[in-house]
């Protein structure tokens, strides 16, 4: 019996999957409990295999030497169930346990077959059992007769009835914990990435598990840190009683503006040893992480291999070569992260995303009602209970996340406690003042941070020399940036030559550069508090007198919107409310009573802000409003499979950050006549676009106006979309409702001619 084109033998094959699987559950120090359910899982996962229909397969794969590496795609192409599905349906008739069911089911993706344009898919179990020959039927009980012998413990009694596909995730209502999610998540992690691991060998004999699991984690910061030329003494020495007072395997620190995070945790991870993930809230930040990590390394004198991964693979890199994702340090954003739990392609990291330290960077950035919050929680409660690999998280603004992975018996240490910061790194005052609306004018020196990207561009328009927010494409945003840390970045004279910034939120805490003077639209205490770190961040601007402005602009149409989907306007509420009692009669402030106002405001209102964290939680994982779709619950890897649907299976749409999915879309340029931003620029938005021209008569209209809309699309093609050129010739006819529009925009070769709004290279994406 054939267990993949490699020719490995099929019962070789589940042994030592199981056994590797096994070792790295007790590498990650899991239960007994536990890592037994990985070995029979691991043991049992590809039984499936025995049928006629996949043996056949896999001799004329081996007779026409066509190696398959992706496990995940090695099934013959028809209508019939796939091996993990036979598998599973086969052994819910011997036993019933969720954990090593569930983890033999989804080590695969679940199959939807496309025949003469239906959709078949099995959702249960006696679906799949029908589809099988006695022959089939007969070798299934052959393995399993040979491998029950190593199932020392009595496994519960099978379901009298069927059962259907199980879900990968459960719902949780966040109050108590719950970790059935988090568990099977770790289990179902170690047999998919020790599957992977085994299938790419050639040769599968005298393995040693353990040298294989220590390559998999290896990493390494060589050297001795010294301080850096031109460092402060005082600041380094507590920056190293920091790290030395870590004695958790979760720790948060929160660590004030401009004190040296991306140091603090350089110093952790080469005394930690072991390959370090460093997670970025986007990718803007793991762009600065990285550049900062790279300098930080090479001043304290440390050496080892460093790569920048994002967008699906390595965009930077620093060392003797490695294969992807194998470096001592990988910079990389939490959508990479949280992606492999429901994307088989990428499954296999998962026993590395567990089992490396890791640090998580501007943590507090995750809090939102997507499923990749409620992912994020499922997997701190993973981590916070696997003892062998540590986790770091640093953010001057933690807010008490903490609480939905703690448990009465295993807390988060918080340095230095949950009640009080690290001590600022300089002791410098700010004036404080508050405002009742935006600035008339610019103020030379200073930045001014809306929650709205069209108040920002609004604002810009006032003569504030530079502009930055999130709605621009890739290559203008990397020059915007670079302008903007060429003028406000530590040494540099931006403020001296009275330059100013507008941006909206991705400069709060995604760019290491400093102001005079700071205009702050409330919005939660978090924001607050980063964007403060913006203004005299490493105490240099002392003798210019920096100052910090408030106003509270919630009543304003755009910047509510923007605070009620970023936060909650009642907490936000409060916030404004005790900042002004607390700053009542004070004219000057220093960093450290700022973060106290901040750890008092938690501590005052800790069960309405545990309540806004739950629910968000809430609604990450069991969806919004009642719609489990736009939840964790209803995700799923899926493999379409049928030569018509190869090209749709590639777009990517429901994702964790956007579980309705993206739209795809263009906007014309406001600089020439009819010409739309090409396929290199192409933007991405989720359900909000839908809603716009769904609530939009006027939209509506114009989108189906075919004259229009033909003239629309010949400037499409002229900008490079050849996805439309057929249409733009009239040889095929126009979308004739927006279902098939926006079913359209879901691919980047056709995206949506947005005509309700223009592209700036100065301003980005503008409204009409």
């Amino acid at each position: 019996m054939i267990a993949n084109s490699r020719g490995q033998d099929l019962i070789k094959h589940l042994e030592m999957v199981a056994l590797l699987g096994k070792k790295m559950g007790e590498k990650l120090c899991l239960s007994n409990e536990l890592c037994e359910k990985i070995f029979y899982a691991g043991l049992l996962h590809d039984i499936g295999k025995v049928t006629d229909d996949f043996q056949n397969y896999m001799n004329i794969l081996i007779g026409n030497q066509a190696l398959i590496i992706d496990d995940d795609f090695i099934d013959p192409i028809n209508s019939n169930p796939l091996h993990h599905e036979i598998g599973w349906a086969y052994l819910t008739q011997k036993f019933f346990d969720p954990y090593i069911l569930g983890s033999i089911y989804w080590h695969h993706s679940r199959p939807i077959h496309l025949s003469d344009n239906k959709k078949i898919k099995y959702d249960t179990a006696d679906d799949i059992l029908y589809t099988l020959s006695d022959s089939d039927t007969k070798a299934l009980d052959n393995i399993w007769n040979i491998l029950k012998s190593k199932i020392t413990t009595t496994l519960p009694s099978p379901y009298p009835m069927t059962m259907e596909i199980p879900s990968l995730f459960e719902k949780d209502g966040g109050q108590s914990n719950k970790n059935t999610n988090a568990e099977f998540m770790l289990i179902r992690g170690c047999v998919i990435s020790a599957d992977r691991y085994i299938s790419s060998l050639s040769n599968i004999e005298n393995i040693n598990v353990n040298n294989i699991i220590d390559q998999i984690l290896s990493g390494e910061i060589k050297g001795v840190p010294i301080k850096p030329p031109n460092y402060d003494n005082n600041r380094y020495n507590f920056q190293l009683d920091i790290v030395n007072s870590i004695k958790e395997n979760t720790t948060i620190i929160k660590a004030p503006a401009g004190l040296g995070k991306t140091l603090i945790g350089i110093l952790w991870s080469q005394k930690t040893k072991g390959k370090v993930v460093w997670v970025c809230p986007r990718n803007v930040v793991a762009d600065t992480v990285y550049k900062n990590i790279t300098k930080e390394i090479k001043a304290l004198g440390l050496s080892c291999t460093i790569e920048l991964f994002r967008t699906g693979s390595r965009q930077n890199f620093i060392g003797p070569d490695r294969p992807e994702f194998c470096s001592d340090i990988i910079v990389t954003n939490i959508d990479t992260v949280m992606s492999p739990m429901v994307k088989n392609n990428v499954a296999g990291r998962l026993f590395t995303l567990y089992g490396a330290n890791v640090v998580l960077d501007e943590f507090h950035e995750f809090v939102s009602d997507s499923p990749l919050f409620a992912a994020f929680v499922t997997y701190m409660r993973a981590r916070h209970r696997v003892s062998s690999s540590k986790t770091l998280l640093l953010s001057a603004t933690p807010s008490l996340i903490q609480v939905l992975w703690d448990t009465a018996d295993k807390k988060t240490q918080i340095i230095p406690n949950e009640n009080e910061h690290c001590s600022a790194a300089h002791q410098g005052t700010y004036e404080i003042c508050f405002k009742d609306s935006f600035p008339s004018n610019p103020v030379k020196g200073s930045v001014l941070i809306c929650n709205a990207v069209s108040s920002a561009q609004d604002n810009f328009k006032k003569g504030y020399t530079h502009l930055i927010h999130h709605r621009y494409t890739d290559r203008d945003r990397q020059v915007i940036q670079e302008n903007i840390y060429n003028s406000f970045e530590k040494h540099k004279k931006g403020v001296e030559n009275g330059e100013s910034l507008s941006a909206a939120l991705v400069v709060q805490a995604a760019m290491d550069i400093s102001f005079r003077e700071l205009f702050d639209s409330v919005s939660s205490p978090e924001s607050t508090l980063q964007r403060i770190g913006r203004v005299d961040r490493w105490g240099t601007f002392q003798n210019l007198s920096p100052k910090i402005n408030f106003f509270d602009m919630s009543s304003d149409k755009s910047e509510k919107g923007a605070i009620n989907v970023t936060y909650d306007l009642k907490l936000q509420k409060l916030w404004v409310a005790f900042l002004k009692e607390k700053l009542n009669n004070i004219s000057h402030i220093n960093l450290n009573h700022l973060y106290k106002i901040y750890n008092k405001f938690n501590e005052t209102y800790k069960k309405e802000i545990l309540c806004y964290l739950i629910k968000k939680y809430q609604y990450g994982i069991n969806g919004k409003n009642g719609n489990e779709f736009l939840g964790l619950v209803s995700f799923n890897p899926i493999k379409i499979l049928g030569a018509e649907t190869i090209k749709k299976n590639k777009i990517s749409c429901k994702n964790l950050r956007s579980p309705d999915g993206s739209y795809f879309y263009t906007v014309a340029l406001n600089t020439e006549k009819n010409k739309w931003l090409g396929p290199d620029d192409i933007l991405s938005e989720g359900y909000e676009l839908y809603n716009r021209y769904i609530e939009n008569n006027k939209l509506n209209k114009e989108l189906l106006e075919n004259g229009p809309m033909l003239t629309r699309l010949k400037g499409l093609v002229n900008s490079g979309f050849s996805g439309w050129s057929k249409q733009s010739r009239g040889k095929n006819k126009m979308p004739s409702s927006l279902k098939d529009w926006f079913r359209r925009a879901r691919n980047p070769e056709t995206p949506l001619p947005d005509f309700s709004r223009k592209y700036d290279p100065v301003l980005g994406v503008i409204k009409l």
